[in-house]
């Protein structure tokens, strides 16, 4: 019994050891696989380590405590410019040190970074340097790090260059805006845009050439690392084709790059600068202005064969951009300047100019005992030019004759233009007063010569006042107002003639000024009217109609004839007013001369230049003769061929309008100005009058009765009626029928006389229609 129980037991206990060892296996059997499991994800985190080590962008260097390296990824070795680990593992800090060279700090200031970093406090700073030939930059990290229970110091380096560049970009860029809107010189502004983009790219050296208005000649060359005596041997060489990189770059106004100067037959320059050889290649860059204006050119020179890189092309946009902003800015500023104290027309000084000039003169006159001497010009008649020929043509005389002007003066003499047609000229070293008087004749002279218009000779003439410092006036105004005094002296004498003030003017200026008032007064007061002179039918000798011409009824000074007053109407751009008012009171007349004889013709009324180019001709005559129930056939208008001849179309088109309004042209002395039979065709008018000079001669002269002859001829050709003015003599009238003239008038007839004697000679003969 106790057999079996001992036998019993022990196989319990077996049962019982054999459980616990199944149970311990499998606890031992799953811990080694937990073992497995965490060796498996282990190894796979290093490898992920390793491989985000080494494939990181950023440049990772591990450093020991004994300032060693142990580790580094491919970043850092491309970072650093090193083949391979080899290069830098194992080597202390000392014997190579990005950090160091980079921070261009002291080795004490480099090891309390690393130290400060090992005593668990992170270090964060930039690093700059020097890669093959261009800045690069890093934001550096120091950190503790333990690994295999080693403590590491863990270095990364990160590529900051394009935030560092466009940082130093922008800095570059706003000190170089900060000079352009100080109003800093214009040279140094350039000079600062080539140091910029030599810093950017030190590979590089930049000039810059600004080129003048007409792109044949440099007017400036600036460089920064280029010597002075290069720029001024690039700025004196050629431009044109064949001539270089540059001239073709500012030929074109398209880039040119050459990426090989020794074969390529462009140069970049002229081959005989020798101070380019030492480049390889070049670049030109035009400068444009906002309106594509060529202002200049930017150039890249090369150590290197090879075409610039894209670094390169947008420092040259930013360059280019720059320079036109600088160079439109003072051209702007220059421009300003040149219309606060120059006429924009002639380039000569403006009165404000002219007035710092005569002042500066006279007082050094006033120190030195020395008299100065102001003449004053006005252009006679030019208000015809502009109204005859137009704006354009008037300002082209004008430039012509600044120029003749400058041309008769000395160096030392000032000329301005004050005004439309007027001039000032100072003279401040001469001797005697017949010396100013020489001035004057040698502007008459340059004045007085032909201008040609549209193929058309035109003459003009110059009136000149002259008063001189001390004897005439003690300050500026003084002096230009006597001056001004004295030129219209020598207008009332006659024109193209000069006149010396002297005190007696004071009151003729006094007279002119109260001329001009009156003239306003007498257009309100409607103190004109008008006298007709006859027109006579040749065949018949019978009144076919007449010619109506102003007087001015002065309340004071009686009857006043158009040389008295009509140049100081124009003037002052009173003409068109006198010139409606003839109008309306030839109306007025019309009825009454039809009142006396149905049969009665036309009345002819001259048209001013700057009548027939005003806008609302047409309506002011249409509102007269409706006003006064005029029927428009009984008018008509007689203008000269110069009047339409500037700007022909457009005449042609008023002409036409004021035919279909039912008036009639006349082409006023005829054989005065052009009097070509292609032009006399396709001007719409009904009759030419022939001019009183070519009347006056005949028939002593042959060529004017040859003259008077073919007008008559080549105006029936084209269906004209033909009148002559001026005719005084029974020999003239004979001549002209002779010749086959329709009509005429002059004093062999009769004058002009006032509208109840010209009704009187109606009453007196027969009218016959004009036909």
């Amino acid at each position: 019994m106790n057999w079996r129980n001992r036998t019993e037991n022990r196989i319990a206990f077996a049962s019982v050891t054999i459980v616990l060892i199944g149970i311990l296996t499998a606890l031992l059997m799953n811990h080694i696989r937990r073992l497995e499991q965490s060796e498996r994800r282990l190894t796979a985190s290093e490898i992920r380590y390793r491989a985000l080590y080494e494939s990181a962008t950023d440049g990772i260097v591990l450093i020991n405590r004994a300032r060693e390296y142990v580790d580094c990824n491919p970043a850092a070795l491309r970072m650093f410019d090193i083949a391979n680990k080899e290069q830098i593992v194992g080597k202390k800090t000392d014997e190579f040190s990005p950090l160091q060279s980079a921070l261009s700090e002291s080795h004490s200031n480099t090891n309390a970074l690393t130290e400060a970093a090992f005593s668990g406090k992170p270090q964060s700073f930039e690093w700059s340097a020097v890669h093959r030939g261009m800045p690069v930059w890093n934001e550096v990290t120091l950190s503790l790090a333990t690994i295999d229970e080693d403590e590491l110091l863990f270095c990364v380096f990160r590529d900051i260059n394009s935030r560092k560049n466009s940082e130093l970009l922008q800095a570059g860029q706003n000190q170089i805006l900060h000079l352009i809107g100080t109003d800093s010189d214009l040279q140094q502004i350039l000079r600062q845009i080539a140091l910029f983009i030599e810093e950017a790219a030190p590979h590089v050296h930049c000039a810059l050439l600004l080129v003048d208005d007409n792109q044949s000649t440099y007017r400036m060359g600036v460089g920064s690392a280029m010597s002075e005596a290069l720029i001024d041997r690039l700025t004196t060489s050629e431009i044109g084709s064949g001539k270089g990189a540059i001239s073709e770059a500012i030929l074109t106004n398209f880039p040119v790059v050459v990426e090989d100067l020794s074969s390529d037959g462009l140069l970049g320059m002229n081959a005989d600068i020798k101070a380019l050889h030492r480049y390889r290649s070049s670049g030109s860059w035009p400068i444009m202005s906002k309106r594509g204006q060529l202002l200049g050119v930017l150039s890249l020179f090369y150590g290197k064969v090879g075409a610039p890189a894209s670094d390169d092309m947008l420092l040259v946009g930013i360059g280019t951009d720059l320079a036109a902003i600088a160079i439109e800015g003072r051209i702007a500023d220059d421009r300003i300047r040149q219309l606060a104290h120059y006429d924009e027309l002639t380039g000569l000084p403006n009165r404000f100019l002219y007035t710092q000039h005569l002042e500066s003169a006279m007082s050094h006159a006033e120190r030195h005992s020395a008299p100065v001497g102001v003449l004053f010009l006005d252009l006679d008649r030019f208000k015809y030019i502009n109204d005859s020929f137009g704006h354009v043509a008037g300002d082209a005389v004008l430039r012509e004759i600044a120029m003749r002007f400058k041309l008769c003066l000395r160096e030392v003499d000032i000329i301005a233009r004050v005004g439309g047609d007027e001039f000032i000229v100072l003279v401040d070293q001469f001797a005697l007063p017949h010396e100013l008087g020489e001035i004057a004749r040698r502007l008459l002279s340059a004045a007085i010569k032909p201008f040609e218009i549209d193929g058309q000779e035109c003459q003009l003439s110059v009136s000149i006042g002259i008063a001189s410092y001390p004897q005439d006036g003690g300050n500026t105004a003084t002096l230009l107002k006597h001056a001004d005094i004295a030129m219209y002296r020598a207008k009332a004498t006659g024109k193209n003639n000069y006149q010396f003030y002297s005190a007696a003017m004071n009151t003729h200026s006094a007279d002119r000024l109260a001329l001009e008032t009156g003239l306003r007064r007498a257009i309100e007061r409607r103190e004109f009217v008008v006298h007709y002179q006859p027109k006579i039918a040749i065949k018949t000798g019978a009144i076919s109609g007449a010619e109506a011409l102003v007087r001015w009824n002065h309340p004071e000074r009686g009857l006043l004839f158009p040389l008295d007053f009509i140049d100081l109407a124009e003037e002052a751009g009173l003409i068109g007013a006198i010139g409606m008012q003839v109008v309306d009171n030839a109306c007025t007349d019309i009825g009454a001369f039809k009142a006396a004889h149905s049969n009665f013709g036309r009345v002819a009324i001259n048209l001013s230049a700057s009548q027939f180019n005003e806008a609302n001709l047409l309506t002011q005559l249409r509102s007269v003769v409706e006003s006064r129930e005029i029927d428009p056939t009984f008018l008509e208008f007689e203008i000269t061929e110069s009047m339409v001849m500037n700007n022909r179309e457009q005449a042609i088109e008023l002409m036409d309008s004021m035919r279909e309004l039912g008036f009639s042209l006349s082409i006023d002395d005829f054989g005065t100005g052009y009097s070509s039979l292609a032009y006399l065709k396709r001007f719409p008018v009904d009759s030419v009058k022939v001019d009183k000079s070519f009347i006056n001669d005949i028939p002593d002269d042959v060529n004017d009765s040859a003259i008077v002859q073919a007008i008559i001829v080549m105006a029936h050709t084209l269906g004209l009626k033909v009148t002559a003015e001026g005719v005084e003599t029974e020999t003239q009238l004979q001549i002209l029928r002779s010749f086959g003239c329709d009509e005429y008038q002059g004093y062999y007839f009769s004058k002009p006389v006032p509208a109840a004697e010209f009704l009187t000679l109606l009453e007196k003969q027969a009218v016959i229609p004009t036909v």
